[in-house]
């Protein structure tokens, strides 16, 4: 991570990521932007002449810092070029892409939950996303059938979230993309996936 992406990264205020503003297409979870959508990109983007990262003056997408396609106050927004699109972005779609496999082809998600675990560790609950939440809940989940409170006491430490309700909250928003996915998990009692 450049010394622009770690700037802009302390400047982020951590939001759970609780969105559940995703629909599956193409059997792969996408964001389901909200209608207004369009004219705030296209506000931002009138406001905004540079790369937030590098500087560049090239074609510029508008970035959801926390991969929570509903957030949309200007603050969670940024221009950035391609390139520091998917640099940001690139911890959220590989988790994302290991969930879509994971469903499809039943590929292991060991590595990406720890990829995740890392890199929220790395930098800060500031930069989790919902991808990378619900890859950790289906890999611990995937070990042994839980109780809610024990899977969101895990959440809890694993991200260093800052009490148990958040937590829970990002535990149920998880649970309920998983179940967006096609994965039957029980509503009431210990939560499995087996």
């Amino acid at each position: 991570m450049n010394k622009a992406m770690r700037r802009m990264n302390r400047g982020l205020h951590p939001m759970l990521p609780l969105s559940t503003a995703f629909a599956v297409k193409g059997g792969a979870l996408r964001a389901d932007y909200p209608a207004r959508w369009l004219d705030i990109r296209d506000q931002v983007r009138a406001q905004e002449t540079r790369c937030a990262l590098c500087g560049d003056r090239g074609a510029l997408h508008i970035a959801h810092l926390d991969s929570q396609p509903d957030r949309l106050d200007r603050a969670n927004l940024a221009a950035l070029c391609r390139a520091c699109h998917a640099a940001w972005d690139e911890p959220h779609v590989m988790a994302a892409s290991a969930l879509t496999n994971w469903v499809r082809w039943g590929n292991d998600l060991r590595d990406a939950a720890e990829d995740a675990i890392e890199h929220v560790r790395r930098y800060g609950p500031a930069r989790l996303t919902p991808a990378m939440v619900d890859v950790v809940t289906a890999d611990i989940l995937l070990e042994r059938p839980r109780p809610a409170w024990v899977l969101a006491n895990i959440l809890q430490d694993e991200f260093r979230l800052e009490d148990h309700d958040a937590a829970r909250r990002v535990m149920g928003a998880s649970l309920h993309r998983l179940r967006m996915r096609g994965l039957h998990i029980p509503r009431q009692g210990w939560i499995s996936l087996r």
